[in-house]
């Protein structure tokens, strides 16, 4: 937490205009709003994501989230859902459309979106790896669909 403060200090230092704080608790047990809240890699864990979701609605003006997307054709094909699910802790799988469904489902309206690369996978899968970046190129959403390696962050607001 003294790191955290520290880089606080120096940012309104340089900046001259304030910075986010830092709690730990229960974000849903307080009812505090604010302008940008960011989920990063979060919802994929929450049990009761929807609801979470919804409830989140409410408390700021715009939310960034990074969403994993590890529903993808090869993952499903070598049935490694449950090595991520023992070894990241993801209960819940998303491609594009699901993971933007999911988002207008709960109420909120996408404003952006990209992905995001994580195809640097180490071990047996190296082939694979050195084949996402230059097929992204060619086909974007069908590599990201076919192979995976990505995760998308999503810009959106209260419908």
């Amino acid at each position: 937490r003294e790191a955290l403060l520290q880089c606080t200090h120096s940012c309104q230092r340089w900046h001259g205009a304030p910075v986010g704080r830092y709690r730990l608790q229960d974000f849903l047990s307080v009812e505090e709003c604010f302008d940008l809240l960011l989920l990063i890699d979060v919802f994929g864990h929450v049990p009761g994501y929807m609801v979470f979701l919804k409830r989140l609605r409410s408390r700021a003006n715009q939310f960034i989230f990074h969403i994993s997307l590890d529903m993808n054709m090869l993952i499903t094909v070598k049935g490694k859902h449950p090595k991520l699910r023992k070894r990241i802790s993801y209960i819940h799988y998303f491609a594009k459309v699901t993971a933007l469904a999911t988002l207008q489902d709960c109420g909120y309206k996408t404003i952006d979106w990209f992905y995001t690369a994580d195809y640097e996978i180490p071990g047996h899968e190296r082939l694979i790896s050195l084949l996402r970046k230059p097929l992204f190129g060619l086909a974007p959403h069908l590599t990201v669909n076919l192979l995976g390696g990505w995760s998308m962050i999503v810009l959106a607001g209260p419908a």
